[in-house]
């Protein structure tokens, strides 16, 4: 048997008094209400003081009215939503809350809920607890097997809590403040509820971050290793498409020079065929040579 506590309030100014206190627990709530949701930095903390992690998840179930199929279905996703982002192992338990006294003719519609949170939870590998009275904890876990844990309520008075024997977590009524948790005062509930709890009651701790990120790298395929040189990869095309236009300009230059030489060279066979061999007049094919250069020289300034 081991002591701990349940609270709505965020638990980290407290974490390092509750260890040296004794507290081997604690139960922190998934909500729709983000200021009661335990968060991963919270967890972290109490995991990294000894202490384990109980979750109830509840949204308002004060009456019948909450309990139906429909909305069982929705809670265990949302639930489970907040446990897979929280990183919560697989095995472990989600509790859900009955937080009225419900009577003999309410628990047909509790039945109906818990069926539906349950197959969900089992198809995401979490184990469903139930918080209570006496009966609705009897009925859901040892008569119908909905619920492999109960946590039987503070409220003794409610129906058959006085004879309900194998809870697994226990909630009673705080009577002073704990290590700046304040206890009930003028009529004002406590901000916290003691509770002792069976050795395996479902809960679970956070495994440190940087082993799992090295684990992720280890099992990781060898191409997600190499993102830097993916990266470098990315660049290659652009330094490559800049060789391609330098050879482009290359060949363009080279492309020049030998039209200008077949230019140059064309010039000079209509004088060499228009004229003997041995003909002294070669000065009308300069001429017409050194004319056929000019409309080139033009052209360059044009491209300036």
């Amino acid at each position: 048997m081991k002591r701990g506590i349940s609270s709505a309030k965020n638990l980290v100014p407290f974490v390092s008094c509750l260890a040296d206190s004794g507290i081997r627990f604690a139960f922190r709530y998934y909500s729709q209400s983000f200021w009661k949701r335990l968060t991963v930095a919270e967890a972290r903390t109490l995991t990294g003081a000894g202490i384990e992690i109980g979750i109830v998840y509840e949204d308002g179930p004060i009456n019948v009215n909450y309990f139906t199929s429909t909305r069982g279905q929705a809670d265990a996703q949302r639930a489970i939503g907040f446990a897979q982002a929280m990183r919560q192992s697989p095995g472990t338990a989600i509790y859900f809350a009955v937080d009225y006294d419900a009577s003999l003719s309410h628990l047909p519609a509790i039945s109906a809920y818990f069926t539906a949170v349950r197959s969900q939870l089992d198809a995401a590998g979490y184990q469903v607890g139930i918080y209570a009275g006496g009966t609705v904890c009897q009925t859901i876990k040892e008569n119908q097997g909905l619920a492999a844990f109960s946590w039987l309520a503070e409220s003794t008075g409610w129906l058959g809590s006085h004879t309900y024997t194998t809870w697994d977590v226990k909630q009673s009524v705080a009577h002073a403040p704990l290590c700046g948790l304040a206890g009930p005062h003028n009529g004002e509930e406590a901000d916290y509820e003691d509770n002792q709890a069976q050795d395996n009651f479902g809960g679970f701790t956070l495994q440190p971050a940087a082993p799992q990120l090295a684990a992720a790298i280890a099992f990781a395929p060898p191409a997600a290793r190499k993102l830097p040189a993916k990266a470098a990869k990315k660049r290659q095309p652009a330094a490559k498409s800049k060789k391609k236009a330098g050879a482009a300009k290359k060949t363009t230059g080279a492309k020049k020079t030998v039209a200008t030489r077949k230019a140059a060279t064309g010039t000079k066979k209509p004088a060499t065929k228009s004229t003997p061999k041995k003909s002294v007049r070669k000065t009308p094919s300069k001429k017409k040579a050194v004319k056929s250069k000019a409309p080139k020289k033009q052209s360059t300034r044009k491209r300036r």
